[in-house]
């Protein structure tokens, strides 16, 4: 938990840390720890016929595969895509790559345009992705932000927010002890990933 954390921060610093400071750079820490494929998720799309660009949630920081229906769609570059067809936003059919180029940061357009809507998440059986996985849905494996970090990752996080803060210019700045702080989230980081 990020309470958990930061009172962490407090003891392993005898209670010099700015707590401002330490709460902005935990926020800090797990948006990089999402640059990683350590906090992953998958996360369920409907699909809409005719429909092909899609926006995930705001916790999604970068997507590591996407899924249509039963098959891993292949990531296509603009270039590729117009090799194929120099129309490629008007096919349609049955999607067999994604593209994130020219579309904001976290949309995504798969391709072709699907010509069938996913079929409605009724999870009867508990299992989404399993016996419950709607037919013509869209699936994202992907990082995510996160309030809380599973309890494995908070003394590496701890540690890398000492080293900021004991880096930065303050009143308790300790080069050396931020030097060691830094090496020992690195090592933790190392170890329990």
């Amino acid at each position: 938990m990020k309470s958990n954390v930061l009172q962490l921060v407090q003891n392993l610093s005898s209670s010099q840390a700015d707590a401002t400071a330490i709460d902005r750079f935990y926020d800090d820490v797990v948006r990089d720890l999402g640059q990683r494929p350590w906090l992953t998720q998958a996360t369920l799309i409907s699909v809409t016929a005719g429909t092909a660009v899609y926006t995930p949630a705001t916790s999604v920081i970068r997507i590591l595969d996407v899924y249509y229906d039963n098959r891993v769609l292949r990531k296509a570059t603009k270039q590729e895509l117009e090799s194929i067809d120099a129309q490629w936003r008007d096919l349609r059919g049955s999607p067999f790559a994604y593209v994130s180029e020219d579309e904001t940061a976290k949309d995504f357009r798969i391709v072709p345009n699907p010509e069938v809507s996913s079929k409605d998440f009724i999870f009867l059986f508990g299992s989404p992705f399993g016996l419950d996985y709607p037919e013509y849905a869209v699936a994202i494996v992907h990082t995510e932000t996160r309030i809380d970090l599973p309890a494995w990752l908070e003394m590496p996080v701890a540690f890398e927010i000492l080293r900021r803060e004991f880096i930065r210019e303050s009143d308790h700045k300790d080069a050396e002890f931020a030097a060691a702080c830094g090496q020992l989230s690195d090592l933790l980081f190392l170890l329990v990933i």
